[in-house]
């Protein structure tokens, strides 16, 4: 079955992918498919964004969902920032079994979309430039739990006896299913196949929307619909997590102090966080619903504005929960579920898109009024990553200050001493050069730098830095496979990190919006706005 095929597939039902309670107690919700699929390989969702995500040593909810830098990642910020990715869609609702694990990130080896270029958009570094595909790794029948694997690491923390599901004893009292958390328990489990009734009667529908290029300029990729919705029906449920302590969380360089505060300074993330005008308290969307675009209300009007607007859950009894709970009493973690509801009909492939505020929309008008192309010959990500379907051009072999060659970790090559006269009279390498220090960021790649190249052969001559018991020097390999190859931004140095970037909270006018959230004066503007710190 083609990708096609199970696309028209997926069209043809109600919904091909839910959220519904795990079949592991105590698990909280998991992902099923509703759907048949008969081959492995075939897609869970669309390409989704990889959001990278700074400072992950401070204590979050989104910490439970976090992975591990890999495939170019690791190269983002510095050793001391505490760099880590966080998915959209399946791979941050699926739970872990070990022993039934089905699905897995498909990282494509060179893992950029199709960038703006920081050379001439404003838009530029204002959204994540990574993506993965998430696949099937075993024949799935409908009613089928999806269950990935979060890694030997996550398996050695539960050694230490703690229950994650502990966090959310106050709530779990309510449920019914008494769904919380992960814990132990999901090692010893044999999981249920579900009936497709009994998903549409406990679940509710994630792949309504699908993830393409956006018809809105400068933003991207965006949400499209893949089946009809009727006006008032729910696109999506999805579950936001708290972010405690405001903008100083998503602040980039907690590396270099804590005086350091400056609206420049802000991560990436800050653009995929919601927020209410009234409100200090902060969300992170879990699902596709954090690649929904905006549209001005106000300057459209409701005719041609926004299809879809947001409000509280109000079948989910957590979120009825939290919502008549001041939030100077939430309990360490809380997760709350937004309804992202049709305004009115929308057509199949038509873009989805919503308000985010008044105020994000200043903020980007001032933005692009204020934007200059930058001045220097820096290579932006668009660049970087174009480089890597050229690998061939010498011009990209140097390295510059913005960009870097890694090869696959694991080649086997002779060594070569600094001291060799080629080493220093043509490649300029001593024992302070930059590649050492890159050393240890990634266990994947080893940093690297091309020598001489065979276009027709397709492969490469490269030097790789090695350092062994302190002592620096080079491996040699010749006739390296190309696609053993990567270009890559230095640290610091992809778009992300542009001084001149937009960042900006969505303020939207969340339907049902509690009045005990609210608080007055609120000033979102300032780099200084304060969050709920917690207990």
């Amino acid at each position: 079955m083609t990708e096609n095929e199970f696309e028209a597939k997926l069209r043809a039902v109600k919904c091909g992918l839910y959220v519904a309670p795990s079949t592991i107690k105590d698990a909280g919700n998991g992902v099923y498919t509703a759907v048949d699929m008969p081959q492995v390989g075939m897609s869970l969702g669309s390409d989704a964004p990889i959001r990278v995500v700074f400072n992950t040593d401070i204590s979050q909810l989104w910490n439970n969902y976090e992975f591990s830098p890999h495939h170019g990642v690791e190269y983002e910020g510095t050793e001391e920032m505490d760099t880590g990715i966080l998915g959209i869609g399946v791979v941050m609702i699926s739970n872990f079994l070990p022993g039934s694990v089905n699905a897995n990130f498909l990282v494509p080896e060179h893992n950029f979309y199709k960038s703006l270029d920081g050379q001439k958009d404003p838009g530029a570094g204002a959204f994540s430039d990574y993506y993965a595909k998430f696949q099937n790794t075993k024949l799935l029948s409908a009613g089928d739990e999806i269950f990935i694997s979060y890694g030997e690491g996550w398996l050695e923390s539960r050694d230490s006896g703690e229950s994650l599901s502990s966090r959310y004893h106050e709530v779990d009292a309510l449920d019914d299913d008494n769904t919380g958390a992960n814990d132990d328990r999901t090692l010893t489990f044999t999981p249920q196949r579900r009936s497709v009734k009994w998903l549409e009667d406990n679940g509710s529908c994630m792949d309504h929307m699908y993830i393409k290029e956006s018809r809105v300029p400068q933003a991207g990729r965006g949400a499209f619909t893949r089946r009809f919705i009727q006006g008032g029906d729910v696109l999506i449920s999805d579950q936001m997590l708290l972010i405690k302590g405001g903008r100083e969380v998503l602040r980039r360089r907690t590396d270099k102090g804590a005086d350091v505060l400056s609206p420049g300074d802000q991560q990436q993330l800050t653009n995929y966080v919601y927020s209410h005008p009234d409100s200090s308290l902060f969300f992170l969307p879990t699902s596709v619903a954090a690649v929904i675009n905006h549209h001005s209300s106000s300057r459209m009007g409701k005719e041609k504005g926004p299809n879809v607007e947001m409000r509280w859950s109000q079948t989910d009894k957590k979120t009825q929960h939290f919502l008549n709970m001041p939030p100077e009493k939430f309990p360490k973690d809380v997760m709350v579920v937004l309804d992202f509801v049709a305004t009115r009909d929308i057509a199949v492939d038509e873009e989805v898109l919503v308000d985010y505020g008044e105020s994000w929309q200043e903020a980007w008008d001032q933005h692009v009024a204020h934007w200059v192309p930058p001045k220097d010959t820096t290579a932006t990500s668009a660049k970087v990553s174009a480089m890597n379907s050229n690998k061939f051009d010498t011009d990209n072999w140097t390295w510059s200050n913005s960009h870097f060659t890694t090869c696959r970790d694991g080649i086997d090559g002779e060594a070569v001493s600094l001291e060799d006269g080629f080493v220093k009279e043509h490649l300029g390498i001593d024992s302070h050069h930059l590649g050492f220090e890159l050393l240890g960021f990634d266990s994947r790649r080893v940093p690297c730098i091309v020598g001489q190249a065979n276009k027709e052969a397709g492969t490469m001559s490269v030097f790789y830095f090695v350092e062994d018991d302190g002592t620096r020097f080079l491996g040699f390999v010749k006739d390296l496979p190309a696609t053993y190859l990567s270009f890559l931004s230095l640290p610091l140095s992809s778009d992300q990190h542009r001084n001149d970037g937009h960042r900006f909270v969505h303020e939207v006018e969340i339907q049902n919006f509690p009045e005990i959230w609210k608080v007055e004066g609120i000033e979102h503007g300032t780099i200084h706005l304060r969050g709920f710190e917690g207990p």
